[in-house]
């Protein structure tokens, strides 16, 4: 069965709804007989939008997912989170139409909307509409965005459109909890000082550009200033593709363009492409930077993010830390005591963590009065700690403590301080 275009109508078919959310090379399940193949008729249109449609005993859908691989006797679809097949022939439960899951036989286009496990380059990476993108002609939102408009690259330079991909998803995918599809908030400065200058709105796999390297949004999450956006009513998301992969100023991020990794199909227009570009040979994907996905590179940037986070105020800027004055006086079993104080702004308490053996234990404020501190000359005075233990730390073994800066790890001069055991070896060694 070919894959349809607006205008054909098909008869003797069957309907039945698929389990797709399976592992690679594995048969499609059926679940259900949707409809049977008395003079059941499919005919194909387009919606005000023009996305192709179908209509099947009166009822129409809009097919919100459609594979670029079609057997010779079915053909599969999404609409309203149900992914359906429509067969020339009846179904085994066990087997559609002797299609299976692979990577150069993508049945579903929609990876999003179906939860298809079929490889590491199923994903949608996309702006959201509404996203500022920097043209020769200033900030457009991405919708307004046409094939050959001129974009303006990190790098300063000026290229053209090649090609925009859309994608749109219903309420239900757009507020599902564990959706990979909904858009990770980047908050305004949440990567550097005005950087994005408003909040920006970007699918989880969408890598942006830090450091020399492109990492994915959703793998920078922190809870705070990046983190995955509210329930949406429904989502739109635009990519651009150029000649070739690069990174564009979203909101003033440096972010990706598309770049078409056996993935194009995940687009709604994806088949414009391909009407754009008749024969066109595909040439393997090259990336514009390394894609960090795991290990110390990506570690190092989420903790310096969430850090960020922490100093991160309304304008987008973050505070400015200033060296870190005071001391660790003492430790016992029960009581933690020393002092802190930020030398560029001595008015705002010092928010501290403190460590057991590196696993913490507490975190507390150095904001209380001390009358030695104000009388040396340290301001109001008001810098000093003082953790209490209620159930004391333990007499069998030795403690490091340490007490660091919360916003950058910085450590309290004086720290760490070791609290030997207090219980004889002999006793412990009996116990």
């Amino acid at each position: 069965m070919a894959l349809p275009v607006s205008g054909d109508s098909i008869s003797g078919l069957y309907q039945y709804t698929v389990e797709v959310n399976q592992d690679v090379g594995t048969d499609l399940g059926v679940t259900a007989l949707e409809l049977d193949a008395s003079n059941v008729v499919a005919t194909f249109g387009t919606d005000a939008s023009n996305d192709l449609t179908v209509t099947i005993n009166g009822v129409t859908q809009v097919i919100t997912s459609i594979g670029d691989y079609q057997s010779t006797s079915a053909f599969t679809y999404a609409s309203g989170g149900t992914t359906y097949l429509l067969s020339n022939g009846s179904v085994a439960p066990d087997n559609v139409a002797d299609v299976t899951v692979g990577n150069l036989t993508a049945l579903i286009g929609g990876l999003g909307d179906v939860g298809l496990v079929q490889g590491a380059n199923d994903y949608v990476a996309c702006y959201l509409a509404g996203t500022m993108i920097l043209t020769d002609r200033g900030e457009r939102p991405v919708e307004a965005l046409s094939i050959g408009d001129l974009l303006v690259t990190a790098s300063g330079a000026l290229r053209p459109v090649k090609w925009i991909g859309t994608r749109r998803y219903d309420a239900v995918a757009a507020s599902a909890a564990k959706s990979n599809v909904r858009p990770i908030r980047i908050q305004r400065g949440a990567l550097a000082d005005h950087v994005p200058r408003r909040d920006l709105y970007v699918s989880p796999r969408h890598a942006m550009f830090i450091d020399g390297c492109l990492f994915p949004a959703g793998l920078l999450v922190n809870g705070a200033s990046i983190r995955p956006a509210d329930s949406f009513s429904a989502i739109q998301y635009f990519h651009l593709e150029l000649e070739s992969h690069d990174v564009l100023l979203a909101e003033g991020a440096p972010s990706e363009s598309f770049v078409d990794d056996n993935s194009r199909a995940m687009f709604h227009n994806a088949r414009e492409y391909c009407a754009l570009y008749p024969g066109e040979t595909p040439v393997p994907a090259a990336y514009y930077a390394p894609r960090i996905e795991r290990g110390y590179r990506l570690e190092a940037v989420v903790q310096r993010l969430a850090a960020r986070a922490r100093l991160l105020q309304e304008d987008g800027t973050a505070i400015r830390l200033g060296p870190l004055l005071g001391s660790f006086d003492r430790v016992t079993a029960d009581r933690i005591v020393g002092w802190a104080c930020d030398a560029h702004a001595p008015d705002r308490p010092v928010d501290l963590v403190i460590l057991d053996n590196g696993v913490v234990i507490a975190e507390i404020a150095a904001s209380q009065y001390r009358r030695d501190l104000q009388a040396a000359g340290f301001g109001h005075g008001g810098y000093g700690f003082e953790l209490m233990i209620p159930a004391q730390l333990s007499g069998f073994s030795q403690h490091v403590i340490s007490v660091r800066r919360h916003a950058d790890g910085a450590e309290l001069p004086g720290s760490p301080m070791i609290l030997e055991a207090s219980i004889p070896t002999p006793f412990r060694a009996a116990a």
